[in-house]
C-alpha cells in the first residue's frame, strides 16, 4: 500500500512540475483581448502570454500584448512565454524571435500599426512592399510603452 501510494505521489509531482505550458488556440470573432477588451478577429495581428502556471492571456494585437507586459498588469517573473502571429504565414513565434514592421500600410487592430514576422529577411520583404520600420521585440515594448503611458 505504502508503495502505492509513493508511486502515486510521485506521479502527481511529475505531472505537476513536469509540464510546460502550451499555446492555446484563440477562438476568433469570440474571444476578447485581455488588455483592450476588444473581440480578437484578425488572426494576424493576434498574440498570447503564458504563465508558469498554464494560465494564458489573449490579446488582439502585438501592441496590446506589450503594452500589458509594460504595465506590470502581471509580475515579469510569472510570465512562461509571449507568443505572436507571423503576419506572412499565421504561425506562432516567441515574440522575442520575431521580426517586427511598423508601417502605416499595415493597419494593425490598435493602430499602432505592427506586425510580426518569423524571420528578417520576410519582415525586410514586406518593408520593401509597405514601407516602414523593422523592429524588435525590445523596441516594440519601448514604443508601446512611450505612445500609451506619455
Amino acid at each position: 500500500m505504502k508503495t502505492i501510494l509513493l508511486l502515486l505521489t510521485f506521479g502527481t509531482l511529475v505531472f505537476l512540475y513536469g509540464c510546460e505550458p502550451e499555446r492555446q488556440d484563440i477562438f476568433y470573432g469570440e474571444e476578447e483581448c485581455t488588455h483592450c477588451n476588444m473581440i480578437i478577429s484578425e488572426p494576424k495581428f493576434s498574440s498570447q502570454l503564458l504563465t508558469n502556471k498554464g494560465k494564458y492571456y489573449n490579446f488582439d494585437s502585438i501592441e496590446c500584448l506589450a503594452g500589458f507586459i509594460t504595465s506590470k498588469s502581471l509580475p515579469t517573473e510569472d510570465i512562461h512565454s509571449a507568443w505572436v502571429i507571423s503576419f506572412n504565414s499565421e504561425n506562432w513565434v516567441l515574440a522575442q524571435d520575431a521580426h517586427y514592421l511598423k508601417s502605416g500600410n499595415l493597419q494593425s487592430p490598435m493602430s499602432l500599426n505592427l506586425s510580426a514576422y518569423s524571420n528578417l529577411e520576410v519582415a525586410k520583404e514586406y518593408q520593401r512592399n509597405y514601407t516602414g520600420e523593422i523592429l524588435s521585440w525590445n523596441d516594440i515594448q519601448n514604443f508601446v510603452h512611450k505612445e500609451w503611458n506619455n
